[in-house]
């Protein structure tokens, strides 16, 4: 993985395989570690047509 500028509130799909928000802006890490994880709030879904790229990952 690269390090890549993330917006706070960003919605992506994390390696996991989760949808997470970022908490705060920030460059993500080159491994999805626990100190990349925590930067994340998982969630359940992306809701109705609200411009979520399905496309874009982490």
């Amino acid at each position: 993985m690269k390090e890549t500028p993330v917006a706070a509130g960003a919605l992506r799909i994390l390696p996991d395989g989760s949808i997470g928000t970022r908490i705060t802006a920030g460059t993500t890490r080159t491994t999805f570690d626990a100190t990349e994880s925590a930067a994340w709030t998982r969630t359940t879904g992306a809701g109705g047509g609200g411009g979520f790229d399905a496309g874009t990952e982490y």
